[in-house]
């Protein structure tokens, strides 16, 4: 995932099964996490995307300001959980672009 520094960074995520129907998100939770790395401890950044159980969409938004504080490069994962159920949508690096205009 690449984040611009101090912009605004959404996504949107259509879950899909494997013969291309929508996934039946109902009564799933879903959570992201960023850190420093897969190891750590520290938890740099936790959002809740959020759910449409209509379109399956997974949709999640970083901040301005969350983006600004970022810097270097980070993990991130995507859950969803429905007890006892527990899928990782996505998971991989986040690159940082650092910020230019303040």
């Amino acid at each position: 995932m690449h984040v611009e520094a101090g912009a605004t960074y959404t996504r949107d995520i259509v879950y899909t099964n494997d013969d291309g129907s929508l996934f039946d998100l109902t009564g799933y939770s879903a959570s992201m996490q960023i850190r420093p790395s897969v190891s750590s401890s520290t938890l740099t950044l936790a959002v809740t995307p959020t759910l449409n159980t209509t379109t399956a969409t997974v949709s999640f938004t970083l901040t301005a300001v969350q983006t600004a504080a970022l810097t270097g490069s980070y993990v991130y994962a995507i859950e969803l959980a429905k007890s006892p159920i527990v899928i990782r949508l996505m998971e991989g690096e986040v690159i940082v672009s650092p910020e230019v205009v303040r």
